[in-house]
């Protein structure tokens, strides 16, 4: 079991996603069984699923917004539209850290989207530290971004 693991079920770590995880996790190959289980995991105290709203679809669309008019002009970047309601839920939730492997290969200068650990404290006004999920980032109890204390 890694230690992400082993601190949910300990009760120190919540996990905390975006409904749109369930959009985006079961469009792809899941097994059956896996496909049945993962929406039950959000009906336990130490998984939450938060229902985009229009907070925070307006404040996912001022991300995307800012990382356009920040941009080089000639190749503007913006954020993908599911990465910024992630961003925006996790932000509105008040989590300590967003965990994601989005950018951890290095492949983010190609695209015209940012990656979301190109972001880390600087999330347009907004801090959040935004990691890729590893024994040495997660040595405490945390409200994760897309992680929380309970």
């Amino acid at each position: 079991m890694n230690e992400m693991e082993r601190l949910v079920k300990k009760g120190d770590m919540v996990i905390v996603t975006s409904a749109i995880t369930i959009a985006e996790v079961l469009s792809t190959n899941m097994p059956a069984d896996k496909r049945i289980d993962f929406p039950r995991l959000f009906g336990r105290r130490e998984h939450v699923l938060i229902d985009v709203d229009r907070r925070v679809a307006v404040h996912a669309a001022q991300y995307r917004d800012h990382y356009v008019t920040c941009g080089d002009q000639y190749a503007p970047k913006t954020l993908d539209g599911a990465d910024s309601i992630h961003l925006a839920t996790a932000v509105r939730e008040k989590c300590d850290a967003f965990y994601t492997f989005d950018g951890i290969d290095g492949k983010h200068v190609e695209r015209r989207v940012r990656k979301l650990l190109q972001l880390n404290n600087q999330v347009a006004s907004d801090s959040l530290t935004i990691v890729a999920p590893s024994l040495n980032t997660i040595a405490q109890p945390v409200r994760s971004g897309l992680f929380k204390n309970p």
